[in-house]
């Protein structure tokens, strides 16, 4: 069997995750990862096609390429660590919910995911997208972290000790409750969410 994320050959029959990097083989090998640009898909060879802009024209191009990306990169630092939908991003945004924490002692639900992990989709589409989860779950403090994202992320995930995705912490009264990992359908997911919490 060959890892759905890093591509590794799994050789034993009844692995559980993946020895390499850890995905839990059950839940990954049922969706089609992105491909693995360690991997190149070959290519034809193909004749460079003849440029019908001018010399003028390519420079003003990469002027407003250049123009557009600063803009972006001022607007995303600027926003950076806060999602649409009241949920905080990455490391940095569980620094800011905990530093809000001490202030209110709001439980603070951590959500580790991947953009590779189907069953992080389904939760995100079938739990926390919903008006109930948004009616229930409202007043507590959401950040979403990606470790694949960065050093900061990566290092988060370890402290959490996450094996698997989804993984979801929830820390309250100073000390992180047991995770609740992988899928459930909603109303199941909902009961593990208010045992962890404690609603």
């Amino acid at each position: 069997m060959e890892c759905p994320k890093c591509g590794v050959d799994v050789s034993q029959r009844d692995a559980v995750e993946c020895p390499h990097c850890g995905v839990i083989l059950s839940k990954a090998s049922s969706y089609i990862p992105p491909r693995n640009v360690d991997r190149p898909l070959p290519v034809a060879a193909q004749p460079a096609p003849k440029s019908s802009i001018s010399g003028g024209g390519i420079f003003w191009i990469a002027a407003a390429v250049v123009v557009v990306w600063f803009g972006w990169r001022g607007v995303s630092h600027k926003t950076s660590g806060v999602a649409a939908g009241t949920w905080y991003l990455g490391a940095s945004g569980y620094d800011r919910a905990i530093s809000e924490q001490k202030e209110n002692s709001k439980p603070v639900l951590v959500y580790f995911h991947t953009d590779w992990c189907g069953y992080c989709k389904l939760l995100e589409n079938n739990v926390f997208s919903t008006s109930t989860f948004q009616t229930r779950y409202s007043t507590i403090l959401k950040v979403k972290v990606n470790p694949e994202e960065g050093s900061a992320e990566r290092d988060l995930a370890e402290r959490f000790s996450v094996r698997g995705y989804p993984t979801v912490c929830v820390v309250a009264n100073g000390s992180a409750r047991q995770p609740i990992v992988g899928y459930a359908p909603p109303d199941e997911y909902y009961e593990a969410l208010k045992s962890s919490i404690g609603d």
